[in-house]
Parts: structure tokens; sequence; C-alpha cells
């Protein structure tokens, strides 16, 4: 293949077939190893179809019906398919599956090319392989998509050499086509900073003007205008109709050419074989410069092999979970071709876990080709279906092969009419003796979540190389930055120099999942999931020119949809949704402090010079419960004139509005209360535009600060399945510890130490005894020591008490006598106690001893 693999099934099949034999780790199934009685007829039937059909097409390629499993079993190819539904969610999808299939298993070429493999071994063996060729690739796709509800079939032909090598390198990746085609169109809102530049000076033009014609509109054309508009104006001073386009279909066009060409070539007498196939050719998807396809002779020349290439692939009939066409689906790279856009050569044969067809059409072309298995004229059948595609009636003069295979050989018999109730048991009788495909010998299919989590076996990572372009693909959780896939598109085809890199994110703390970066252009574009605290939804930089930031409107109180600034020239800001109408704000700014008024300064952030403003504009949507002339439309502050501009909206029916010029350097006598109003909104604005300033600053020093530390956050179910392990490896730590050494638990240990206790004598073991009865017997008198020691303590303690109340009797002092008696109780109480313990404790004394005796 392309990426130097060798077909190694040979080597694999030994080494499982010798286990069966000499006993593994994992014996395998009756299943796998012999076959049934059902199985057995299955393969004779298999076999006498297989001599027939030799016998009628004898120019043919042979069909693969049956293959060895990896035990070296005979198995009908049907029988290998095993329809399951995994419970993953994502693999209910027929891209996603695809997917699954193709980055899980190594892809392998066939031994030989021009023939089917000889082992054809089981899905379960080939996901405990992690390897497998086109057929095994099909077989366990195939699988997976039936038991998904799709109709699904194994398509066995021809292919390309790039498809049989899985080779990408020449094709271009489905993602950069992608993105090719949005280029034309701006992505989410963003623009080219010069065509940006160009149109901020026509909108600061058009914005002063506006009540103004363009003096361009008025001013006499050129010379050279004149000259062109001489040329296209119609000769005679006549209007002349432009000519309509050619009304002739292409599509019936290009079908008279094949059917003229298909008229002039020579006819093959007889049944279509495979060499009648006659192969495509090969189209590449040509890049912006124009290179040129490649050619039929070309790809015939460069591949000596070329249409004779075996391949396996799926063929997924409309119909089911709304597929609305015929596609095919290459497992190998999970790429899905339309029928009529396939790069396929020829088909020998199609089956599924029902049944299996044998292409008999005579077209050359794959797109001609009818995939309706229910005619027999162009699918012969195998195995006679009881389903829907079994029972469409023939019509009459139609004859399948294996009508012809069952003519009698004498008279025919002739039908004699009775009556339809012995008919219809005729009918019952024969379908009765119909012999039905086997159920599948293979096991259920099943992947551990540990194993469907890596995704990219074994180290979870995988790296696919296309025509100027690399795809870098990681499992979730083993890159450190949380990336999932990076496409890095080059501008050579030696892939050197990078064009554009776009890497995609999951379960980032900072939220970020998808940063799109341009070198040649120093563009970086970063995308954002709701969540951050300033509700950031696009970051857009082109380093030291431009800088855009789109936010999610409903997370912030202030309406910001987006701030869009010209490095040192002019900073945008649209709103939506404010109570005040305002929808628009923009503030135009130099770097130099030699001109304007010194309080109008923004900040200009970390090792940035502060912005002088020159002028802001402030736009506002209509307010409809205000008269028009009333309702502020437009206000620009001019701070270098000192002046401010209101403009009004539009009333109903006019074409004139009102517009207010106002002068700040008057007197607010002169003027009244509506100067002091717009000076206020003046520094209302001023106030906003460093506001916004400010909180730029502090974000993109707290995006410097996430990119140098990331974050990861795992999963819910992730964290959970963690938790449930530390618990599990915890009760498993504890279990050893009480399962340790048993000596340790054991009261003779102490007895035992200088003695091994498989070569005790008898003398030992008395000797064992009588240690072991000393101890015990000196803990049960030091027990009995203790309690009678703190007994007398406290006989003690109680004379003492009666001592000191008889001393101090003379006094007559009540609480004195109160507080001996409180006293003598507590005491009494600890005196009984510690005599009904030691009464108890030469019971158990006796008892313990006569015990340990006895033992």
């Amino acid at each position: 293949s392309i990426d130097g693999l060798r077909s190694t099934k040979v080597k694999r099949t030994k080494e499982a077939e010798k286990e069966a034999v000499y006993g593994g780790t994992r014996s395998p199934d009756d299943s796998y190893v012999s076959n049934t009685h059902k199985e057995n007829l299955c393969l004779e039937y298999v076999a006498n179809f297989r001599s027939n059909f030799v016998r009628l097409f004898p120019n043919r390629s042979e069909l693969y019906l049956t293959a060895k499993n990896e035990f070296k079993v005979e198995k009908f190819v049907c029988t290998t398919i095993r329809p399951t539904q995994l419970p993953f969610r994502e693999l209910y999808d027929l891209n996603k599956c695809a997917e699954f299939v193709a980055h899980f298993l190594d892809y392998e070429p066939l031994e030989n090319v021009v023939e089917p493999p000889s082992t054809l071994p089981s899905s379960t063996q080939v996901l405990e392989w992690g390897v497998g060729d086109s057929f095994d690739f099909a077989t366990l796709l195939t699988s997976f998509l039936l038991g998904a509800g799709y109709d699904a079939y194994v398509v066995y032909g021809y292919a390309p050499k790039f498809i049989c090598e899985c080779d990408q390198s020449q094709t271009v990746c489905p993602l950069v086509a992608d993105i090719s085609d949005k280029a034309g169109a701006k992505d989410e809102g963003v623009e080219n900073p010069q065509d940006v530049d160009n149109e901020k000076i026509s909108e600061e033009k058009g914005s002063d003007n506006e009540d103004v014609l363009s003096a361009d509109e008025d001013a006499p054309p050129s010379e050279e205008k004149k000259d062109d508009l001489l040329e296209s104006a119609p000769k005679g001073g006549e209007y002349k109709l432009k000519s309509h386009a050619s009304t002739e279909s292409k599509f019936l066009k290009s079908l008279n050419a094949s059917e003229a060409d298909s008229k002039d070539a020579p006819g093959e007498g007889g049944a279509p074989i495979s060499k009648a196939f006659t192969p495509q050719p090969i189209r590449w998807e040509s890049d912006d410069e124009g290179e040129k396809e490649v050619e039929d002779g070309e790809a015939k020349s460069a591949d000596p092999l070329y249409g004779k290439r075996v391949h396996c692939w799926v063929l997924v009939r409309g119909g089911k979970r709304g597929v609305p066409e015929m596609l095919f689906v290459e497992p190998s790279t999970a790429r899905i071709y339309p029928v009529s856009e396939s790069p396929y050569h020829g088909i020998e044969a199609v089956w599924n876990a029902k049944n299996y067809w044998v292409n008999m059409q005579k077209e050359k072309d794959l797109v001609g080709h009818s995939y309706d298995f229910g005619n027999n004229d162009l699918w012969e059948f195998v195995f006679i279906d009881n389903g829907p595609i079994a029972l469409v009636e023939k019509e009459q003069g139609e004859r399948s092969m294996m009508d012809m295979l069952n003519d009698p050989i004498g008279d025919e018999e002739k039908e004699q009419p009775e009556e339809e109730e012995e008919e219809g048991k005729a009918e019952e009788e024969d379908v009765d003796d119909i012999l039905d495909i086997p159920e599948s010998w293979v096991n259920k299919l099943k992947i551990d979540r540990s194993k469907y989590n890596i995704r990219y076996p074994p180290h979870g990572q995988k790296v696919i190389l296309y025509k100027k372009a690399k795809l870098e693909l990681f499992a979730e959780g083993f890159h450190e930055q949380g990336m999932v896939s990076r496409l890095t598109v080059f501008k050579d085809v030696d892939r050197t120099v990078v064009k554009e890199s776009v890497e995609s994110f999951v379960n980032r703390r900072d939220k970020v999942v998808k940063r799109v970066r341009k070198p040649l252009e120093r563009m970086v574009h970063e995308s954002f999931d709701p969540g951050r605290p300033s509700s950031l939804k696009y970051l857009i930089e082109w380093a030291g020119k431009r800088r855009e930031m789109h936010f999610y409107v409903n997370a912030r109180l202030d309406g910001l949809l987006c701030r869009e600034e010209d490095m040192g020239k002019k900073i945008v800001e649209k709103f939506e949704g404010r109570g005040d109408n305002l929808t628009y704000r923009s503030i135009a700014v130099k770097e130099s402090l030699e001109s304007g008024n010194s309080t109008f300064v923004l900040p200009g952030g970390a090792h940035n010079p502060d912005l002088v403003v020159l002028k802001m504009t402030e736009k506002y949507e209509r307010n409809y419960e205000k008269e028009a002339s009333e309702d502020v439309a437009k206000r620009t502050f001019y701070v270098k004139e000192n002046k401010v501009r209101t403009q009004y909206h539009y009333a109903g029916g006019c074409i004139t509005r009102n517009t207010i010029n106002h002068d700040k350097e008057r007197s607010a006598e002169d003027i009244g209360d509506q100067l002091e109003a717009v000076r206020d909104a003046e520094k209302e604005c001023l106030s906003e535009a460093r506001r916004a300033q400010n909180e730029t600053a502090d974000l993109i020093t707290t995006r410097k600060h996430e990119e140098q530390e990331i974050f990861i956050d795992q999963p819910v179910f992730e964290t959970a399945s963690t938790r449930r392990d530390e618990e599990r490896k915890i009760l498993e730590t504890e279990q050893e510890e009480e399962q340790g050494d048993k000596r340790q638990l054991d009261y003779l240990t102490p007895f035992l130490m200088n003695i091994d206790p498989k070569d005790l004598t008898r003398e030992d073991a008395m000797k064992v005894k009588e240690n072991c009865l000393k101890a015990l017997k000196d803990r049960l008198l030091e027990r009995a020591n203790i309690i009678q020691n703190r007994l007398n303590e406290e006989n003690k303690e109680l004379a003492k008490y009666q001592a000191a109340f008889q001393r101090n009797q003379r006094d007559n002092d009540p609480d004195a006598e109160e507080q001996f008696e409180k006293e003598c109780s507590e005491a009494m109480f600890r005196i009984q106690i510690l005599e009904q313990r030691l009464v108890q404790h030469e019971e158990n004394a006796l008892k313990k001893y006569k015990d340990m005796d006895n033992k």
C-alpha cells in the first residue's frame, strides 16, 4: 500500500490455525472450526451453481462464492456477514460508520492484486487483528451498516491502482474541497483587510455627503469611456435584442454520441466476461492552477494492470435511512461516491447476508448499470429469496439461468389444472423445500469502549497525505492541546510551503473549537463555543493590520454583535437588540498626539501608543414612539473641528430629513439645551469607546495566558468512568491487604518465629503450646491486676472524700454536704462497675485458658 504495508493475511491465518489446534488464549467456537449440516448442504448447492455457471459462461472470471476462514474451514461468503448494531450513537450514521472502519483498521493490499483472496476471515478476527484487505473492510462495514438499518451490499469488482493501494496522495482532500467551495463567499462576515479599508473610505465619504449627489455622477465621461460606450451601443440607433443561449440538451447530445460509439464498436458474441468491463479513465480533481486531468491512455500506460486489479467495496441502495440515491462507499478511505461519479471499473458480483447476485449486464460503463436485483436478466441470483426482490413476477418469455438448468431432459411436464386448494398446498410444499442461506457463523461483533475511544489504534493518531494537503487525526484526550484534527494545505506539490492550517479542538476550558491559520496572510481565525465570560464567538486577526471580534449577542447585556478594528485607523462596533436602539458606533483614530484634543484619547494597550480620537459616529434604529423629526438616526462628532452633526430619520413619504449642525465653541445660551444634550452624548460615546477598548485589551491578554497554559476538561461520562476505576482500584488494594500474609493474622505467629511450620516436631509443638498458654495466662493476670488497681484507687478516693467531709462537718455548710453526697454517689458507681468487671474477667479468663488448652 502507500504506507508500505504488504499482505500478511497468510501468516496471521497460520497463527490463528495453530491456536485452534494446540490451544491458545481463546478457544474458537464450534461454528468457526466446523460446519453444520445445513452449511454443508449450502456449500454443495453453491458448488453446483459454480460448475453450471462455468459451463454456461466459460470466459467469465471465477465467481467468488466461497472462501476459507481463519481456521481453514470453507464458508459461503454471505454467511460471513454478521449484521450488528454497536452501542455507539455515531456509528448509526453512514458517514461516521465508514470513517470509523477506515480509521480503526490498517489497510493492506491483496496478496495477488488480480485475484480475490483465498481467505476471508470473520469480522471478529479482523477486529482483533486490527488489519485487513479490501474484502475484510467491506465485510465489516456491510455488517455495521446492515445492523444500522441501511440497505448495504458487498461489491466485488475492479478498481484503479490508487484505490487498491489506498493511495490518496494524488486526490484532493474532501475537507479542502469544502473550503475551496466557500472561498468565493465571505466566511462568517470576514473580509480582506485591504478591501475593508477601501470600503471604509468610501463609507466615510458617503456619510459626510449623504444629501449631496456625488461629483463623479455629474462629471462628463472620459475619452476612453466614450469609446467603450460607442462600441457597445447598437448601430443604426435601434435597440437590438440579445441572442438567446443554445437550447440543445447536453445530456441528449452525450447520449447520442455514446449510442453511435456502441454501434460502431464490434460486438462480442456470448455472455459478458471480465475483460468486457472497459475501465473508465481516472478523473483527478484539478486545483486552482488549472492542471490537466489524467487521460485514459496515460493511465493505461502508467499501470500495466489497469482494469484488472481486484477490489471490494460497499453499495448502499437508496430508500432506507433517508438515502436518496445509489451510493458507493470505499471502506478503506470512507469516501462516498454517487454511482454516476464513481472511479470503479466494473462489477463481477454483489452479495449481502441474504443472497448473492452475479452481474449479467453488458454495459461498459457503471453509470448505465441497473441495480434492480429483482431483474433476472441483469442479475443472476444464487438462492431463491422469499423476500420482496424475489417476488417480482417475470414477464412472459423471460427465463433465468436457473430456469434453464432446471428444465427436464425428457418431455416437458404438462401442468394439469387441479383445484385451487391443491395448487396452494403444492406451492407451500415447494416453498418449504427451498434451501435458504444458513445463519451467519460469526459471533456478534463487539468493540470495547476503551478501544472505541482510541479510534486510531494503536497510538490514537493517524496521518493521511493528500494532494497538496496533509490531514492529522487524533482521538479525544490523546493530544495535549485537546486537538482532534489538523488539516494543513500546502501551496506546492512537495508540501513544503504552508498555505492554510485548520485545527479542531474539543473539551477545552477556554471553549476554543476551531482555529484557522494562514501564514502567508498572517491571519488567525479562532472559533469558540458559548460559555466564555466575554461571550466571544470569533476572534480574527491579521497581525499588525486588523482585528475582528464577533460575540454571542444574546449572552451580552450591551447587545454587542461584533467589533472591527483597523489598527491605528478605525474602530467599528455593531449592536443588536439594545433598548436605546443603537446599532452602530465607529471611531476614527490615529497614533499621534500632535493634533486633536488631548482629552479625547483611547488607551492603546500593552506596548502600543495611545490612540487620539478624530471622529465618532453613532447610528440608531427607528423608534416609532417618537416623531421622525425628533428621532435621531445618525450623530457624528467631529472632534478635531469641535462640531457635531445630528441627522434625524426620514418621515413617511419624505425624501428629506432634519439635520442640525452644532458648534461646540458657541455658548450654550445661543442654542439652548440641545448643545448640552449633544455634549453629554459625546461624553457617553467616548466613555463607551474607552470601556470597549479596555475590554478588548483584557480579552487579548486573557487569550495569551490561556494559550500558554491549556486546560482540558473531561466529559461527564469519562469523569464518572474514571471515578469508578479509581474506586475499583482502592477496593482491590484493600482486598489485597486483607488477603496478605495470613501468618500475620495468626495468634501463633509470635511463637513460630524461629520454627519452620513445615518441619514442626512434637517437641516443638508442645513447646509452642506451653509458651502460648503461658503468654495467655500472663495477659489475663495482667488484665486482672489492672482492674484491681483501678478498684483500689477508687476506694482510696472515696475514703479521702469521707475524711474531708468529717473535718468540714463542724462548719454546718449545706453546700459542702450536698457536694459530698454527689461525689460519694459517683465514686460508688465507679467502684460497683469495677467490681463487676473484675468478677466477669475472672470467669472469662478461666474459660479462655481452658479453650486454649483444649486446642
